[in-house]
C-alpha cells in the first residue's frame, strides 16, 4: 500500500517576507571559546582591558578565564545547578573563583557597575517579548552609563517583525541606542545604556 502524498507547501508572499534570513549558525569556528565570542559578538575586547566584564548564562565557555588571562576583570553568570558541574573550570591561574551564580532576569551585581555584558546563546531562547525586555532592563541596570549589551537575540525577534519592532521602540522611546546587525551568519545586537533608565524601568512595572 503507498503511503500518503505529504501536500506540497504553497509557494505564496509572506507577511514576513522581507525579513532576513535565520541561519543556524552553520560557520565553521575556531576552537578558541575567546575568538568565537570576539568574531559572533563583534567584540573588540582587548578596549576593555582593566574594566569590569560579565558573560550572562556562560555555561561551559572559557571566555571569562580567557578574559582574565589578558587582564580583563571578567565574571561568568549562570544558574546555581550549572555552576555545580563545573566549578573547577571558574578558577583563573590564580586560583580564585570568578563564577557567579545568578539569574538574567535578577543578577547579584550593583547598579552601574560593570562596562561590558556579553550573552552567546545565553539568551537565544528566552520565549517571549515581555522576558527578553526584562532581562535587558536588568543588564542595563547592572551596566554603567555608556556601557555596552552584546547578545544574539531570541527567535522571536529574529523572526516576528511585530515582536522586532516593539522591542526596538521600546528601546529608541528611552533614548537607548542600539545597533542592529540582523544580516549576518550569526546575528547580534549591541544596546548602549545611553538613555532613560528609570523610564524604561517603569513601563515594564
Amino acid at each position: 500500500m503507498k503511503k500518503p502524498r505529504k501536500p506540497e507547501q504553497k509557494q505564496g508572499t509572506r507577511a514576513d517576507a522581507r525579513l532576513p534570513r535565520v541561519r543556524f549558525y552553520t560557520r565553521q569556528h575556531t576552537g578558541n571559546p575567546f575568538r568565537r565570542y570576539e568574531q559572533d559578538l563583534g567584540i573588540n575586547v582587548n578596549s576593555f582591558r582593566g574594566k569590569t566584564v560579565l558573560d550572562v548564562a556562560s555555561g561551559y565557555s572559557n571566555f571569562a578565564k580567557e578574559c582574565r588571562a589578558r587582564g580583563i576583570n571578567c565574571f561568568a553568570m549562570d544558574l546555581p545547578n550549572v555552576l555545580s558541574r563545573i566549578n573547577k573550570r571558574f578558577e583563573d591561574n590564580n586560583g580564585k573563583k570568578f563564577a557567579v551564580a545568578g539569574k538574567a532576569q535578577e543578577m547579584p551585581f550593583k547598579s552601574n557597575s560593570v562596562d561590558l555584558i556579553v550573552s552567546r546563546r545565553g539568551l537565544f531562547h528566552v520565549p517571549n517579548l515581555f522576558s527578553i525586555q526584562y532581562c535587558v532592563k536588568e543588564a542595563l541596570r547592572v551596566l554603567k552609563p555608556g556601557g555596552e549589551l552584546r547578545f544574539d537575540p531570541p527567535l522571536g525577534i529574529l523572526t516576528e517583525s511585530k515582536v522586532r519592532k516593539e522591542f526596538e521602540n521600546w528601546l529608541e522611546r528611552n533614548n537607548f541606542q542600539i545597533e542592529k546587525h540582523y544580516e549576518r551568519e550569526f546575528p547580534y545586537l549591541v544596546i548602549r545604556k545611553t538613555g532613560n533608565f528609570e523610564k524604561l524601568n517603569q513601563e515594564l512595572r
